[in-house]
């Protein structure tokens, strides 16, 4: 059995300190009871020469000697006391005294074995011995007086025994504090939180200990600090513009090639394109076109904060293009409203200059590929207009026969009440496979459906904008905990499930939430919960939800990652149990080897932090390989399991 330094040194302590009082003890009693013995022994003894003296003149006189040998019988503790004739053997008197109670227990006079002592004397009768005094002491007094002092010496040894024991174990945790601070800071830096220990210890033996120990958590704070800065930087070179910080045409066509994935939901493609740049850098300078392109980019830095799902991009010289997923016009309008009052209160009205700008929308469907989705592009901005000295945007509609019809917000809200209030969201699932085996299941993911009118299977990605825009996402949330419980409660077995934002919004949806998992009573480690990094959740917030859902049972991960990868250094204390990686980085990896430098990245410095990294969405078997070669640690996609309800159909998964 393991025990602590501090629990084994007290217990060393304890022990000395029973041996001890024990062996004190022991010593002071048997002092004691020789003492008692010789005590009793010359009592007898002096008893008996003192009466042997006065008998002498009155030895002849009966009635004087019993008279005598009362008196003194009465006066101590006597077992006996008897006159004998020496010529005879005749006794002439005697007194004794039968066995009396004692308030010793019977055990410890046995074991204290304080027997009679006796004592004689001769009584001389002028010069003639005429008689014998045998005096024989009784116990009863010293085993008294033994028991007593016996209680008091071992109330005064314990007494001692505790006090000096728990000063020496005071002592001890004290002088061993700074060892448990070193202990703790090592279990800190296993679980990624490199914190220095302010305690020096002042035991010389130990300060060498928790210096290097310091001096450990620093570098590795510092090489994980450079490797996140390095990461940043890598991913603003490669898909940022470095004038206006927007996302740049590469970033743009990943997240449009992620978003024609076909359970992603519909929508706009927003492009504005400003017209002779090089005329006006030519007439003004190139500081006043740098500045007329920040000007334009602020109002989409500040809609990319808003909106995190979508991406504001600046394509190339003055085109910008906006991807808004699961969006409807009117949503776009305010965007639309303040880029038209920008073009016309910073670029020249026509007919002076000609057009100075073009602002289109085009709808795109999943269905619909990158190129189909920039022809529409194109096709709006040749449609846009000037009319009475305002800019009026061109609009280009999907495919008619790949357009769904639309529900209005009133039918939404009631078909997702309804289906929250009657559980009657479909689970489906989609394992997740160790990328050394593709036979290994990491977990299962958990992914909600929503039956149509014909019996077909409406994908969260469609439904779930609606979800958030009506103030569902908490409801919806615990609607989705439950159907988990279900499942383990049937199939025990590892199961993730996505929350929405708005359960991590307040103190309040987040104590909920951790109420209901409480209340489920899941088996700890079965249930992963997946956050989206992409809406920049509070490092503090994170650490205290993933704190609360451990106790309740479950994990914390992250989902979507990679759009921000300095959120890892924010988490480094975080107990998370893995991170997926956003589809957009892994979309045609195998074709477009630019991004695997980047991956190569974000794989490092979730290393550093010892966290799986998965690879969510992976469609091919090109990606497939190209993600096991970067060392992805788990893999999720139709490539290898496509989303089915439980039980799972066997199916031999790709080999990469």
């Amino acid at each position: 059995m393991n025990t602590s330094l501090v629990r084994q040194l007290t217990l060393a302590i304890c022990l000395f300190l029973l041996i001890a009082v024990g062996g004190s003890f022991v010593i002071s009693l048997d002092n004691a009871r020789h003492q008692l013995r010789l005590q009793l022994g010359s009592h007898a003894q002096d008893a008996a020469t003192s009466l042997g003296l006065s008998l002498g003149p009155n030895i002849r006189d009966q009635a004087m000697v019993e008279l005598m040998i009362s008196a003194m019988f009465d006066s101590g503790h006597f077992a006996r006391i008897r006159v004998s004739s020496l010529d005879s053997g005749q006794i002439l008197a005697e007194r004794y005294q039968a066995t009396t109670d004692t308030t010793a227990p019977a055990w410890f006079s046995r074991l204290a074995d304080i027997q009679p002592q006796p004592g004689s004397a001769t009584v001389m009768d002028g010069w003639q011995q005429a008689a014998q005094v045998d005096v024989l002491s009784h116990p009863q007094a010293a085993l008294d007086s033994f028991w007593e002092s016996a209680l008091s010496i071992l109330a005064w040894l314990c007494v001692c025994a505790v006090i000096s024991g728990l000063l020496c174990t005071l002592l001890l945790k004290r002088q061993l504090q700074p060892l448990h601070s070193i202990a703790l800071q090592a279990q800190a830096i296993s679980r990624r939180d490199y914190q220095i220990n302010p305690i020096i210890p002042r035991a010389i033996e130990l300060q060498p200990v928790a210096a290097a120990m310091n001096q450990m958590a620093e570098r590795l704070k510092t090489l994980f600090a450079q490797e996140s800065a390095r990461a940043e930087e890598y991913r603003q070179q490669a898909y940022h513009d470095p004038l206006t910080g927007l996302p740049n045409r590469v970033a743009f066509g990943q997240a449009l090639a992620a978003a024609t994935h076909a359970e992603s939901p519909a929508g706009h493609v927003l492009a504005l394109r400003l017209h002779d740049l090089e005329t006006i850098n030519q007439q003004s300078g190139a500081e006043h076109t740098d500045a007329l392109l920040q000007a334009f980019a602020a109002p989409l830095q500040r809609w990319q904060t808003r909106q995190p799902d979508w991406l504001c991009s600046r394509s190339r010289g003055g085109e910008f293009l906006i991807l808004a997923p699961d969006t409807t016009r009117e949503e776009l309008q305010p965007l639309v409203t303040e880029l038209t009052n920008l073009i016309t209160e910073l670029l020249p009205q026509p007919p002076a200059a000609g057009e100075p700008a073009a602002l289109g929308i085009a709808v795109y469907r999943s269905a619909d590929t990158p190129q189909i989705i920039m022809g529409r592009v194109a096709q709006a901005l040749a449609e846009s207009l000037w009319l009475a000295g305002q800019l009026q945007p061109g609009h280009v509609l999907a495919d008619p026969s790949t357009t769904q019809p639309a529900s209005g917000e009133h039918a939404w809200q009631a078909r997702l009440d309804a289906a929250i209030a009657q559980k009657a969201l479909h689970a489906l699932f989609q394992p997740v496979f160790s990328s050394g085996t593709s036979t290994a299941i990491l977990h299962y993911k958990l992914l909600v459906r929503l039956a149509e009118p014909d019996g077909s299977m409406l994908p969260a990605a469609r439904f779930l904008p609606w979800v958030r825009r009506l103030g569902l996402g908490e409801a919806f949330d615990l609607c989705v905990l439950g159907m988990a419980a279900n499942q383990l409660a049937a199939h025990p077995g590892p199961v993730a499930i996505s929350i929405t934002p708005e359960t991590l919004a307040t103190p309040q949806s987040r104590r909920s939430f951790c109420a209901a998992l409480q209340q489920h009573a899941l088996a700890k480690g079965l249930l992963s919960i997946e956050v989206d990094a992409r809406y920049h959740p509070d490092g503090a917030v994170l650490r205290t939800f993933s704190e609360e859902i451990a106790k309740a049972g479950g994990g914390l991960a992250l989902q979507h990652f990679g759009h921000t990868p300095a959120l890892l250094g924010e988490l480094q204390s975080t107990d998370l149990q893995y991170v997926k990686a956003d589809s957009s980085f892994s979309r045609d990896l195998d074709v477009e080897p630019d991004k695997k430098l980047y991956l190569e990245m974000l794989i490092r410095m979730a290393n550093h932090l010892q966290l799986p990294v998965i690879a969510e969405q992976v469609q091919t078997t090109g990606e497939l390989d190209a993600l096991k070669a970067l060392g992805f640690d788990g893999i999720q996609g139709n490539v290898l399991a496509e989303p089915a309800a439980w039980p799972l159909p066997t199916k031999t998964p790709v080999s990469g």
